[in-house]
């Protein structure tokens, strides 16, 4: 959206009475009333409705209940476009027996056992999108030019309903998006902002958008045992609602120093365990004792019945059977893709080609891709998906090693 319209579309809103929202994007703003007096400080993220045109440099608001006047400059406006730039078609996610992607600015469910689009929805300008935990639920990320800066506005989208809940809305020169999380089966996301090189992750509600909670201490965030958690290089944490900065109440435990693997927390939660990459290996941390059990794994990738161990030594490649306690050199040949059920996908060369193939836990060949030459989509049994973006056309291939066929559905705009 150009300046221009800009301006004509707040002087509508503003003359009329009606509001617009706005994000701090200042690390804090000055909150007066109609006096001149100060009576608060509203902080960085926080959203506020625009009620009136600014005069002197302010702006008349509505925030926590009540109306005042802060600085313009200290705020980014949305102005009810979502994106105005061209949307890139992208690989969003999948679900039992479906996927979902973005081409020609709309949103694909496909379902590869029905052969058809169960669904689109068009949005348009999609610049990031975030899969949650929750089949239709997505964070989505748009871009607009206001007053001549790329401003990147925040949603949160049900793709079933085409309802969203708006996040914020930031100023690409002054704040950067470093990543995003869902919590707590998509209760919740996190957002980890860097404000002018100061970082902050902040919780939403995910229903209404609610900021519910901060911190500029924690580089990281998890879920466990219907618990959220923070936590850096030091500490984990129990995130508490507002001001969430690590304090001695709210410390759950004390990293040791071998839990960082190169200088990072890496860990894992499956089946409702907590798995930790350490220098000296994996181990399993029991939240509820305190304790940490040392695990047979060299890394946190395995298979499904958790008896075959990917890990790398350097450049070099190794499956460890955890049952026979036997080493399995992957061959130069080929390269580790995914673990897919018991079995593991690799890729490689057949002839001149490039191929996946599957193996079996003991290292044999049990069937080699004939339709794919690269991967989006892992189903059950080795089902995988290939989709190729053309200019106005979709192209799907799907294969089954179980059936050793394929087939190619295509999509038109």
């Amino acid at each position: 959206m150009n300046k221009c319209l800009f301006i004509i579309l707040l002087l509508f809103y503003f003359n009329y009475g009606f509001s617009v929202f706005a994000t701090v994007n200042s690390k804090e703003t000055r909150f007066y009333d109609n006096d001149g007096k100060e009576i608060g400080v509203i902080v960085f993220g926080r959203i506020v409705n625009a009620k009136k045109m600014p005069s002197d440099g302010k702006i008349q608001i509505i925030f926590d209940g009540k109306e005042g006047f802060v600085n313009k400059k200290d705020l980014v406006f949305y102005n009810n476009v979502f994106s105005d730039i061209e949307g890139k078609a992208r690989i969003i996610s999948q679900g039992k027996d479906i996927m979902f992607f973005y081409f020609r600015n709309s949103i694909y469910k496909f379902n590869y056992l029905d052969r058809k689009v169960v669904k689109k929805r068009e949005i348009k300008g999609i610049f990031d999108i975030v899969p949650s935990s929750k089949e239709n639920i997505f964070l989505i990320e748009g871009i607009t030019t206001n007053d001549s800066k790329e401003v990147h506005n925040l949603l949160i989208y049900d793709f079933e309903t085409g309802s969203s809940v708006y996040l914020g809305s930031f100023d690409n020169d002054i704040v950067g998006i470093e990543n995003i999380k869902f919590l707590k089966d998509s209760e919740y996301v996190a957002i980890l902002f860097n404000r002018s090189g100061k970082k902050t992750i902040f919780i939403y509600k995910t229903i209404n958008g609610k900021l519910i909670g901060y911190s500029s201490d924690a580089y990281g965030v998890f879920d466990y045992d219907n618990h959220i958690f923070l936590y850096n290089n030091k500490y984990i944490w129990f995130f508490r609602e507002g001001d969430s900065n690590f304090s001695n109440d709210k410390l759950l435990i004390d990293i040791p120093d071998k839990w960082l693997y190169k200088n990072e927390l890496n860990y894992k939660i499956e089946d409702g365990n907590f798995y930790v990459k350490t220098k000296d290996g994996v181990i399993k941390y029991d939240f509820t004792k305190k304790e940490s059990y040392k695990m047979p794994f060299k890394s946190l990738e395995w298979n499904s019945d958790r008896n075959l161990n990917f890990y790398e030594i350097g450049e070099n490649e190794f499956l460890i059977d955890l049952e026979k306690n036997k080493t399995i050199n992957i061959s130069p040949n080929y390269s580790f893709y995914s673990f897919v059920g018991s079995n593991y996908i690799v890729s490689g060369k057949f002839g001149k080609i490039n191929s996946y193939f599957i193996f079996n836990k003991d290292g044999k060949e049990i069937y080699r891709y004939k339709a794919i030459d690269k991967i989006d989509f892992i189903f059950e049994n080795g089902v995988v998906a290939d989709v190729i973006f053309e200019d106005k056309n979709c192209i799907i291939f799907v294969e089954s090693p179980e059936k050793g066929k394929y087939y190619v559905a295509f999509i038109k705009e």
